[in-house]
Formats: C-alpha cells, structure tokens, sequence
C-alpha cells in the first residue's frame, strides 16, 4: 500500500504509513540516505527566471542504517536551531517513542507506541509536558489490515472525549475509504480515496455528516511518485485553488530541488543536500 496523505484546508498530512517499511521508503527517498536538510526560500521573478528570496526555515533529517529517522531539527530563518525532535526503536526496528523538546532540552510531547506480538501496531498514546493527551487503539482483521481506529483524548477541561474511524480497502490492499465517528457512535464525515495503476493516490472526496459532497481533490504525480499538482474544488465544481510543484532530481532519482507555485503564482523554491551513507 502507497503512503497515504490526507489534504485538508490546503495542507498535506502524512495519515498512515506501511508499518513494514522504513523511512526512506515511506518518505519515497531512494538509496541508503544517512541525512538530508532543506531550505525553504520565499520565490521571486527575475527577469523571467525564478531566483530564490529570503530563507525562510530549513530543517535537517538524520536516519539510521537501517533507514529509519533518528532526529529532526528545525532552524529559522537566521539559522538558529529549534528544539529537535529524537525517535526511538526497538531491536526490530519498530518506532516505540517520539520525543520533542523545546529550545531549553525539555521534552514537552512524547507519543509512545505499542505492539503486538505479531508487530502491528495497537496503541499511540501521546503525553503533553508528560500529562496524559490522548491515546488510539488500533484494531485489525485476520489479514492483519487496519480496519478500525479509535481515539480517547482530555479537552481542556480535562473531560474525556471519544471517536473513532472506519477504514475500508480494495483487492490491492489501498484505503478508500476512511469513516469518522462520535463517541455515541454517529457519522461525522467520510472521505473517499481513488489511485491509479501505480498504486498513486490521483482523488480525494471529502463528504459531511449528511453524506453531502464537501470539497473534491485531484492529485497529479510523476513517476517518481512525487505530487506535482494538486486542484482542490468546492462542492459545486468550482475551483478553488490550483499548486504545482516542479522538481530537479540526482542521479538516484531523489529531488533536490523544488518550485512551488499556488493559482499560477510562485511560492517558494526549496532545495534540499542529500548525504548518502
């Protein structure tokens, strides 16, 4: 199954990945990569050609032999480092911890997970300035496919709240679709998932409560499998915003540089170094 992503209010989630992949293939990075580190730039037009603006954050992603992440540090656009974000396995190589920490080394949100005998995973509990948060369980069929999600997590008022979801599969193993519920067990919105013959998400549909068409997404790749456009449209059809992303890639076929541009107009450019093991 292709990593899945969930595109909301025009920001891109990473929902789900194979459980049985590392990181570089869930990051569709190819090669043993030991780190990499972007640099995001505001864009401008010089005389027709793109240059690069002000930097505006870079980050750096460091992975281990096994080609799982190790560590994620952020720095702003004068170069100074953000608290770093550290992950921890177990002898198999299963994520067990994620940890970030503010700029003073204290550790303000940890998830932790917890498998079964079998290596899936059932529990994501997550702690904030080490005070319980939330926690999911994960439920699986006798194919070992995730096909139900549920989630307790504390408001602000320190009262319990529940939900959950409902995942469903076609013959390839893809999600299509995802079912939200209430904790009295009422829908409260759906999404639908469309791939092509690669296994490449091309469609998200997006419906409410009342089972009413919200928002349509449309999603272009390359054959990288790199999103190269996405066009998300109302409920009536009418569009709503259009980005394209143009990419430069190395000889391993990772990009090491990108052009974002939202309704015709350039964003950023990000370039990115890429240091193999």
């Amino acid at each position: 199954m292709k990593k899945l992503f969930l595109i909301t209010f025009g920001v891109i989630f990473l929902f789900a990945c194979n459980q049985d992949e590392n990181d570089w293939t869930n990051s569709n990075l190819n090669g043993k990569i030991k780190s990499t580190k972007e640099k995001l730039y505001e864009a401008k037009d010089s005389f027709s050609d793109i240059a690069k603006g002000d930097l505006i954050l870079s980050y750096e992603t460091f992975y281990n032999k096994e080609g799982n992440k190790t560590e994620e540090i952020y720095y702003n656009a004068n170069g100074e480092a953000q608290g770093p974000t550290k992950y921890g396995y177990n002898d198999d190589q299963k994520l067990i911890w994620i940890k970030r920490y503010s700029d003073q080394g204290v550790v303000y949100l940890e998830n932790q997970f917890v498998y079964d005998e079998s290596g899936k995973l059932i529990f994501l509990i997550n702690l904030s300035d080490g005070k319980f948060s939330s926690k999911s369980q994960s439920i699986y069929n006798k194919e070992g496919t995730l096909v139900i999600e549920s989630r307790l997590y504390t408001d602000e008022a320190m009262q319990n709240i529940s939900s959950s979801s409902l995942y469903s599969y076609d013959s390839k193993g893809n999600n299509t679709e995802i079912k939200s519920y209430d904790a009295t067990g009422k829908l409260t919105g759906r999404i639908t998932m469309l791939y092509d013959k690669n296994n490449f998400i091309i469609e998200y549909d997006y419906y409410s409560a009342s089972d009413e068409l919200v928002e349509k997404v449309l999603i272009e790749n390359d054959k990288y499998g790199n999103i190269t456009g996405i066009a998300q449209y109302d409920s009536t059809g009418g569009l709503k915003s259009y980005s394209t992303t143009e990419y430069e890639y190395d000889k391993k076929g990772n990009w090491i540089k990108s052009i974002q541009r939202t309704n015709s107009e350039i964003n950023s450019v990000n370039e990115r170094e890429i240091i193999y093991y």
